[in-house]
């Protein structure tokens, strides 16, 4: 399922390409969850357009200088998506990870691996599940 601002409605990856490659627009709903409603599957992957949301910049800056190769400026200089993606172990144990790309072609290679049951590979995002544990 597609989850948005506005509305919650069946995945389709023609419309989630479009919503993406928008999000910093300013029609642009600023961010988009997709879940599985069937209960079988827990985990979650949301895309958002703001960086402004979060209180540690600085993480953002250490990710795009390693992960990325740009610098510091860059932040300032370009869009960058958030995409967070939330994986469960067990029922209540779950990691929260972080990351951020300039590249919609990126973001939808993610959602297009989540939709299609595969593997995501957060290895090189940043752990944030301490802040929806404590």
């Amino acid at each position: 399922m597609i989850q948005n601002t506005l509305a919650i409605k069946k995945a389709d990856i023609e419309e989630i390409k479009e919503i993406i490659k928008n999000l910093f627009t300013e029609n642009s709903e600023k961010w988009i969850s997709i879940i599985d409603t069937s209960k079988k599957n827990p985990n979650y992957i949301q895309v958002h357009s703001d960086i402004g949301i979060l209180d540690d910049l600085k993480l953002v800056v250490k990710f795009i200088k390693s992960n990325l190769n740009y610098e510091a400026n860059a932040i300032d200089e370009l869009d960058f998506y958030i995409i967070e993606y939330r994986k469960y172990e067990h029922k209540k144990n779950f990691k929260h990870y972080r990351a951020f790309f300039d590249k919609s072609e990126t973001i939808i290679s993610y959602l297009e691996k989540y939709l299609n049951d595969e593997e995501i590979d957060a290895e090189k995002w940043i752990d944030v599940t301490s802040e929806f544990t404590e």
